[in-house]
């Protein structure tokens, strides 16, 4: 699965989660392995790098559409990722549970890397 078509499935509803899940399958499929046969963390950090990027995607060319920030929130809730969170506070200023959000990431992240996260929407 390429970055364009995650960021397309996303739009569509699917979840950053299952995105992540299903780069995932398609890496072990590539080697020749099914799911049960892998250990729950084989290619997680290549699955957790390839949602990032769609993290990015998201965040830089479709601010203001709730569909990605409805995704981002979603993502963020489930996993401490900082592309994630930073694809949502830096690109989107209002969204239900912005304020949580935002405490729950200055909590995770250094001042500096979270500085730009205004907490007061545009």
């Amino acid at each position: 699965m390429e970055v364009a078509e995650a960021v397309d499935r996303v739009l569509l509803g699917e979840s950053l989660l299952q995105i992540r899940s299903a780069w995932r399958a398609e890496a072990l499929d590539s080697m020749g392995m099914g799911p049960d046969e892998a250990r729950p963390g084989t290619f997680l950090k290549e699955a957790t790098r390839f949602a990032a990027k769609v993290c990015r995607v998201l965040g830089d060319r479709h601010a203001g559409d709730s569909r990605a920030a409805t995704a981002l929130a979603d993502f963020v809730r489930r996993v401490d990722d900082y592309d994630a969170y930073d694809a949502l506070l830096a690109n989107f200023r209002s969204f239900d549970g912005r304020e949580l959000i935002v405490r729950r990431g200055r909590t995770l992240y250094p001042g500096t890397l979270t500085e730009h996260w205004d907490e007061e929407p545009w």
